[in-house]
């Protein structure tokens, strides 16, 4: 049967029960071919798993093409406004998830896992980055973070200790602008902590 679909050009559909005749035309008797029901079921499994896994090849390939800035880290406004954070999200994975998923705000956030999971070393999505430093300033533990990012819900501790060292230098450069301002007094105190 799979010989004969494969030469066949100029046709492409055929119904289930066309496919039974044709097995029947072909010898075999009417005890060795699937009914109908069965045929059904088998035939739109497979044809169903093709489907799904053109389209994860085709949400993957746009994955893969669309550049993202990887000098700065995303704004708390990416992570809190839906609107910037779909900005972040590729529009046929965007659809995927619409179909799947109701809740706009779990669709963004199953979209930046996505992203974040397919490319872990040229992306760091707003919404795992968030979930990371938001559960290293509740929790403080680096082993809380680092099993959220291995089940694709957070970036790694290492880059939120990178993000932190970023957000530090930051305000360093502001607080040494801001210093040489007339009548400005800047006072550093140092805490030892056991």
């Amino acid at each position: 049967m799979c010989a004969w679909l494969e030469d066949q050009t100029d046709r492409y559909l055929y119904s289930v029960v066309e496919l039974r005749a044709k097995l029947l035309e072909m010898g075999y008797s009417d005890d060795e071919v699937y009914i109908v029901a069965t045929m059904k079921n088998v035939t739109l499994f497979t044809a169903s798993h093709r489907v799904v896994k053109a389209a994860a090849k085709l949400i993957r390939a746009e994955i893969r093409e669309k550049e993202y800035n990887t000098e700065q880290y995303p704004t708390p406004q990416d992570i809190s406004d839906p609107v910037a954070a779909k900005k972040y999200v590729q529009k046929l994975l965007l659809s995927f998830l619409q179909e799947l998923v109701r809740c706009d705000i779990k669709q963004i956030a199953i979209a930046n896992a996505v992203l974040q999971a397919a490319r872990p070393r040229s992306v760091i999505s707003p919404v795992p980055l968030g979930v990371g430093v938001q559960m290293d300033h509740a929790y403080g533990s680096a082993w809380l973070v680092n099993e959220l990012a291995r089940l694709g819900f957070s970036v790694s501790s290492d880059e939120v200790c990178r993000f932190k060292q970023s957000v530090m230098h930051q305000e360093q450069s502001q607080v040494s602008v801001m210093a040489c301002y007339p009548g400005r007094f800047t006072q550093w105190i140092g805490d030892k902590r056991t």
